[in-house]
């Protein structure tokens, strides 16, 4: 079989002819794992389980607001909403399926990363690792430039602090604008392409990034004490709260913990 090394997103040359690649083919031939969208599925699981078990966790220590996940007030709306979660869902897709036709992948072929000694076990964590301190690394200077320019905070970042910072819940990590959360999804994609040291990433490392990564990101925004993982050892993710709590929309001195690799930044 012979292939050309030219790229297009919707068609695939082989033995000597051009064949329609269908955007609807859900790319099974070589397994669930190694299906395009795998990556994004794993994404999306991980949001809901941590996000509903963090809540789950807050509700039963009488710390979340309500036993709803959307509920209106008085004051206004709280929570994320059931439309704007299934926005930010129909967001996610639309534009995972927009890059993956539009984008070159990183490799012809993604190595699969399962680990069968203990070289391979050591050079998957170093994967991950470089991959969230990466990724933490960039998400710094978005933030930051979100916080400093006051265009940009009132239009793409006010959102996600729009609401009574004093109550911080787990589901509050998809409450965002449709920019805001575009850009966090484009950072991880551009880390997850390949590895500091220009080789592409193994299929394994990209998922567990995904699920520490939103992990991360959930236990950041919960008010419940337990299950207290990533705050143990990862100020960025325990003190993320303290930003939040200011009372300003500025980068102030409280966010010193969100700085690069302030996720991994030990307490002292």
């Amino acid at each position: 079989m012979n292939s050309s090394s030219s790229y297009s997103p919707f068609f695939v040359f082989e033995d000597n002819n051009y064949y329609w690649k269908s955007p609807f083919s859900w790319d099974l031939e070589h397994g669930i794992f190694r299906a395009w969208w795998f990556d994004g599925l794993t994404a999306t699981l991980s949001f809901a389980f941590f996000i509903l078990y963090y809540w789950y966790e807050e509700r039963k220590r009488g710390v979340s607001s309500d036993k709803i996940f959307a509920k209106t007030t008085e004051e206004g709306f709280y929570g994320i909403g059931y439309g704007r979660f299934y926005s930010s869902l129909a967001a996610y897709w639309i534009g995972l399926f927009i890059w993956k036709y539009l984008v070159p992948a990183p490799a012809p072929t993604l190595p699969d990363g399962f680990p069968t000694n203990v070289q391979d076990v050591a050079y998957l964590f170093a994967e991950v690792v470089t991959g969230i301190v990466l990724y933490d690394f960039y998400m710094f200077f978005v933030h930051w430039v979100m916080h400093d320019v006051p265009f940009l905070y009132k239009s793409m970042h006010s959102k996600h602090h729009s609401l009574d910072q004093n109550r911080l819940e787990a589901r509050d990590t998809l409450r965002h604008s449709v920019i805001d959360g575009s850009l966090q999804v484009l950072m991880n994609i551009l880390v997850q392409r390949c590895n500091p040291w220009l080789i592409v990433k193994s299929r394994l490392a990209r998922v567990l990034h995904n699920i520490i990564v939103v992990w991360m990101l959930t236990e950041s925004h919960t008010s419940s004490p337990h299950p207290y993982v990533w705050r143990r050892w990862c100020v960025g993710v325990r003190d993320h709260h303290l930003h939040h709590n200011s009372s300003s929309g500025r980068f102030d001195k409280s966010n010193w913990n969100d700085g690069p690799y302030g996720k991994f930044h030990r307490h002292q």
